[in-house]
């Protein structure tokens, strides 16, 4: 997760925070989801001159793959049609 945060002076800064996934499939399901829309509509407005966060990218990859795999499954199941 990003965390941005204001100096008194103005400036601004961002960090970041690990947060794995839930252990419930239904629940990760969600963030994961959550997770990929953000990146793909709030993803990539940081600084060019900045150093990216190391395993940004590998991140969004990753919920990504736990979206798709999730949907797979319950196609396969039936319990959910395209």
């Amino acid at each position: 997760m990003q965390f941005l945060q204001i100096a008194a002076d103005g400036s601004r800064s961002v960090s970041y925070e690990d947060s794995p996934l839930p252990h419930n499939d239904a629940l990760a399901m969600v963030v994961a989801m959550r997770r990929v829309r953000n990146n793909l509509f709030h993803g990539g407005k940081e600084d060019p001159l900045q150093e990216p966060y190391p395993g940004d990218d590998e991140e969004w990859v990753v919920s990504a793959q736990e979206v798709v795999d999730l949907l797979l499954d319950l196609l396969d199941r039936r319990l959910l049609s395209p």
